[in-house]
């Protein structure tokens, strides 16, 4: 190796490479700095999601990326510090990037949502969820699908796209949920008793909450029934809810029919008119 030295004693170029001891010397720090924060980044961000319910593949995407991030502005602070030209290698590196891109396009998409949906956490593993008419458990999150155990068995694969862009229905994130229940009385009814009964055989079912109470509201007059809405609050878990729900819809059955008030159901009047001949006649 040669070493030119200059006019003031310092050494400015390397094998007449036009590149100084200093640039080198600062590259090497700048680069090695780089990649010590980039793994004590990896490290810290895995560790942060490890005490958590996320998937340990999303933690990894997430701090590999960040890593990568770190690295490649390292990288180019180097070259920049080397005086290598990085407009025409950005260039480059753009146009590639693009092509891949788009020939993988659904599979950066998927990813990309798979960290969105860990950043914000709109469920976790174990809820019970609603997304894209799908209702089950949250088994998973990984790098491309959000796996749900339906409530009738199923294992059910939904890419993580979809998942993020669809309305979302969280069954787990509060306590307990409102059911509503209809139920529609004869024309003839007392609606007074029969709110007032419709309430007794709520409170009287173990598993409706009693804050807030139950509720029975006269909201809709049909072709054949007066409806009356018997809302009531209960545990969060779908199992509880067709639970609960049955237990109110017989208890409501029982008291009403102690009352005599009658469940309507549809019912037609036929009006039988003799033909103009047979009126003639007689």
């Amino acid at each position: 190796m040669t070493w030119v030295v200059g006019q003031t004693g310092q050494m400015d170029d390397v094998a007449g490479t036009g590149i100084s001891l200093t640039q080198i010397v600062t590259a090497l720090v700048v680069l090695a700095v780089g990649i010590g924060l980039a793994l004590a980044v990896h490290r810290l961000v895995v560790r942060r999601f490890r005490g958590s319910d996320s998937s340990p593949g999303a933690a990894r995407l997430i701090a590999r990326l960040i890593q990568l991030v770190i690295i490649a502005a390292a990288l180019i602070y180097v070259l920049n510090t080397l005086g290598v030209r990085i407009t025409p290698l950005l260039g480059a590196l753009g146009i590639g990037g693009i092509a891949l891109a788009l020939a993988v396009q659904s599979m950066l998409s998927n990813a990309v949502a798979s960290v969105l949906l860990q950043v914000r956490r709109p469920f976790r593993i174990g809820d019970q969820i609603v997304t894209n008419d799908i209702a089950g458990k949250v088994l998973d999150i990984d790098l491309r699908t959000v796996r749900l155990l339906t409530f009738d068995g199923n294992d059910m694969l939904v890419p993580a796209a979809m998942v993020l862009d669809a309305p979302i229905t969280n069954w787990t994130r509060r306590a307990t949920r409102r059911t509503q229940l209809d139920v529609g009385v004869d024309y003839a009814t007392d609606l007074e008793l029969a709110c007032r009964t419709i309430l007794e055989a709520m409170n009287s079912v173990p598993g409706v909450q009693t804050e807030p109470a139950p509720e029975a509201w006269v909201f809709e007059f049909g072709d054949s029934t007066i409806n009356i809405a018997a809302r009531f609050w209960h545990e969060a878990p779908v199992a509880t809810m067709w639970q609960v729900r049955s237990e109110v819809a017989v208890g409501i059955k029982a008291a009403l029919d102690a009352e005599g008030i009658e469940i309507a159901f549809p019912q037609r009047v036929l009006h039988i008119v003799p033909p103009d001949s047979e009126k003639q006649g007689s």
